[in-house]
């Protein structure tokens, strides 16, 4: 290989600065040396080794962001497929719970343990207004005085709240 003088000496000087005798070797100050320049085969690495440097960088910043995402989805599913749970449950205990205040109310000999575990499950389940409403009902169903009129309204207003409820 062939490198001009000029590109690889650091400093044009000689040591005694005086300039060399002809076919002498020029001489180096301390410190100062014959620099050899790179050929293409290194610039070729160099560049290869920080493409490849910034492709895991950016590989790992797409899986961070891909994990996340991930993450996130899985969430919304857990969290639509807890709604639907919780949706189903409410459905099964107000329709428990009508259904046994139907027979308390009708029935000969009323047993208000027959109503009470319905009475808690739609209890717990429901939200507020609703709960306020299933509460009223077995105030009204309780009272032995209470017209049929009464329990009516109180049955239209408890599956009001719970029609609000389960489309929420």
């Amino acid at each position: 290989e062939i490198y001009s003088l000029e590109l690889c000496l650091t400093i044009g000087c000689t040591a005694t600065d005086f300039p060399p005798l002809r076919g002498s070797k020029p001489a180096r100050e301390p410190g100062v040396k014959l620099g050899r320049c790179m050929d293409s085969a290194m610039y070729t690495l160099i560049g290869a080794l920080g493409g490849v440097f910034l492709t895991q960088l950016a590989n790992y910043f797409l899986e961070d962001k891909r994990s996340k995402n991930q993450r996130s989805l899985k969430r919304m599913e857990l969290d639509s497929a807890q709604g639907h749970d919780l949706l189903t449950e409410r459905r099964i205990a107000y329709s428990r719970y009508l259904s046994d205040l139907d027979f308390y109310v009708g029935g000969k000999k009323p047993e208000l343990s027959d109503l009470m575990p319905s009475f808690y499950s739609a209890l717990i389940l429901s939200e507020s207004d609703a709960s306020e409403a299933i509460i009223q009902t077995l105030r009204v169903a309780r009272d032995s005085e209470r017209s049929a009129e009464d329990l009516m309204e109180v049955k239209k207003k408890v599956l009001e709240e719970m029609k609000n409820d389960l489309q929420h």
